[in-house]
């Protein structure tokens, strides 16, 4: 609801509802709204009419308006990454719907709801979050629980009481007033879902947990960074724990910096052959790259040029004359 009222610029007077069982519950006939609907309600200030489970004729025109939608946009059915994408998706359909004509009429979709938008209701001041808010407590290990899964958080705020935000698709954790964490929603039970970041200030005193750590399994590391991690460990082929040790540095590094500037860092320390700690907070600093003498090959090192004879120039002269 919050969605489609920001793209129309109002909120409609009465909203029809066909058997909202996630907003509420229907008991003995009537419908009770869940304390989050009323919310929403209270927000945009609309009526909400709720539909009697298995009286289609209610709904008048929307069947076929449902479906005239699933025909137009969702067939084939789409294939994205996220609810975001496929939201991004129907809104550019939806605007180019705009343009179209309906039978009989000589206005666009466009012209027709610009003359009918005066009806809608303001927006809220402020936007409504369509989330439901949680206290929280962390663990020891930075997580949190919340409907069945785990999520982690900075190990600084570690046993620390915290407030959840529940979205449809994300997971946010806050303090009293700064979000410290986002995470997708999980979908399965018992889904643990750590961010790498998080855990930096504890894998930099302990390096030698990096090969077996969670979330370093579960990172996505930039192409940049990856490459370094992956030069290192070629480096140190039987024992990786000094390359561990040197990526956490390279990370650690990333703190006080934007991450776009990181990982350019990180790309020229690769391209300079410093690929170290030192190559990149060096990158990072603007220090010119180091002037190491250039290695010959071996049959190039062997050959000797005689130094230069002024006499020389001198013959030339006198065979002139």
């Amino acid at each position: 609801m919050s969605a489609p009222c920001q793209t129309w610029g109002g909120a409609p007077a009465t909203v029809w509802y066909d058997n909202p069982s996630g907003l509420g519950s229907f008991r003995r006939g009537t419908f009770h709204p869940a304390p989050e609907f009323l919310a929403l309600q209270s927000a945009y200030r609309f009526r909400a009419h709720h539909c009697t489970p298995g009286e289609g004729h209610e709904k008048g025109l929307v069947e076929g308006l449902v479906g005239y939608v699933r025909r137009t946009y969702l067939v084939p059915v789409p294939e994205v990454d996220s609810f975001d994408e496929l939201n991004a998706r129907l809104a550019r359909a939806t605007a180019a719907e705009e343009r179209t004509h309906r039978a009989r009429q000589t206005d666009t979709v466009g012209q027709r709801f610009a003359a009918e938008r005066p009806l809608l209701a303001p927006l809220p001041v402020r936007p409504f979050l369509p989330c439901t808010r949680h206290p929280v407590r962390a663990s020891a290990q930075a997580l949190v629980a919340f409907d069945g899964s785990r999520y982690s958080v900075p190990v600084r705020h570690a046993g620390a009481a915290l407030w959840l935000r529940a979205y449809a698709t994300t997971v946010e954790l806050w303090t009293a007033t700064t979000i410290i964490a986002r995470h997708p929603r999980a979908t399965a039970k018992g889904t643990l879902t750590t961010d790498f970041w998080h855990y930096l200030p504890a894998l930099v005193r302990k390096p030698g947990a990096f090969a077996n750590a969670v979330p370093v399994r579960q990172a996505a590391f930039p192409a940049e960074a990856q490459a370094i991690l992956d030069a290192l460990e070629a480096a140190h082929p039987g024992d990786r724990r000094p390359a561990h040790r040197e990526f956490l540095a390279i990370c650690a590094a990333a703190a006080d910096v934007e991450p776009v500037r990181w990982r350019a860092a990180c790309a020229t320390a690769l391209i300079r052959g410093e690929v170290s700690a030192a190559g990149v907070r060096a990158a990072l600093a603007g220090t010119p790259p180091s002037s190491a003498p250039l290695g010959l090959p071996a049959r190039l090192a062997s050959v000797s040029v005689a130094a230069g004879d002024v006499d020389q120039y001198s013959r030339l002269l006198g065979s002139r004359s």
